[in-house]
């Protein structure tokens, strides 16, 4: 095989392969992570949504804002549990949960949490104040979206008479986010490939151009008539032409220059 006057293009060729694999695929991965981030998030916001809309439909009913004064029981719990079958149990919601203004839990879609108190007190008074609450967390063992929204009683709509809490199944949006992020994710793998390929192009000609450029340099300086010697910062002698050799009477490369 022909020498090329390049130095060693293989190895260039080699790591820059490796380096700008890894470099993409390192984008490629940060962009999956944050896309699946940003779509986690939507999600919780939409939940976050719908519950603000059932809440405005249970300020308007006189059943609703009757249970956030007391624990709801009997007749009135049977009814508030048809109620909330018609406004708030959608697709997926695994509980809906009402409490008062201190975080008493006066209605819940499971009625053995009557009467106890909001298990993150926080997220109740947050809610209070007009702050959107949401985020995942675990109930009774499940996943699940969780999110808090102050409910206005209708007779006075300007403060809030308490909280609703709307629970809903994370499994079918985590498999609906991991769907996106699948498809997302192969097209970010076919784009990148598609980079990644139209780099070598690139590098050829560089490679090219850099062999040229030596392949001038050599023929300038071992064609010339005079002594020429490269030297690095310390004077030792890097490289020399021809008739370095003949003016030295040797090879001076890794020699002193001063020597």
């Amino acid at each position: 095989r022909r020498p090329s006057p390049f130095g060693r293009p293989p190895r260039l060729v080699v790591r820059f392969a490796v380096y700008a694999g890894v470099a993409l695929a390192l984008v490629g991965a940060a962009t999956v992570l944050v896309s699946r981030h940003l779509a986690t998030s939507r999600a919780q916001q939409q939940v976050w949504t719908d519950t603000r809309f059932i809440a405005d439909a249970l300020g308007l009913d006189e059943l609703a804002g009757a249970a956030l004064d007391r624990p709801a029981t009997g007749d009135v719990r049977a009814e508030l549990d048809d109620l909330f079958g018609r406004e708030a149990l959608g697709p997926g919601v695994v509980r809906a949960t009402l409490f008062d203004r201190d975080g008493n839990v006066t209605y819940s879609t499971d009625h053995a949490q009557i009467g106890t108190v909001a298990p993150n007190p926080d997220d109740v008074g947050d809610a209070l104040t007009g702050k959107a609450v949401f985020g995942v967390t675990d109930l009774a063992g499940k996943k699940v979206i969780e999110s808090y929204v102050p409910v206005h009683w209708l007779e006075d709509p300007s403060w809030p008479a308490g909280v609703l809490a709307v629970y809903r199944d994370h499994a079918p949006v985590a498999e609906e986010i991991g769907d996106d992020t699948r498809l997302l994710a192969l097209a970010i793998l076919l784009a990148l490939l598609l980079l990644y390929a139209s780099l070598f192009p690139i590098l050829h000609r560089v490679t090219r151009s850099l062999a040229a450029s030596e392949a001038r340099f050599r023929a300038l300086t071992e064609q010339a008539s005079d002594a020429i010697v490269v030297c690095d910062g310390g004077g030792r002698i890097l490289e020399a032409n021809p008739q370095a050799l003949i003016l030295f009477g040797g090879d001076p490369v890794g020699r002193s220059f001063a020597d």
